[in-house]
């Protein structure tokens, strides 16, 4: 029943954790790369 599984982790634990860590950084990225994107066009809103 439990086939691959020690200590509580599976097989599948790691490779999900690893594409948890890389969607979380991807939208971390994002949001940067959003924010950034914002403040550009206020700035270039406020100069004209």
């Amino acid at each position: 029943m439990l086939n691959g599984c020690a200590l509580g982790f599976c097989f599948w634990d790691i490779p999900a954790a690893i594409l948890l860590a890389a969607v979380i950084a991807g939208l971390y990225i994002q949001q940067r790369r959003h924010k950034k994107k914002m403040k550009e066009l206020e700035e270039g809103e406020q100069e004209s």
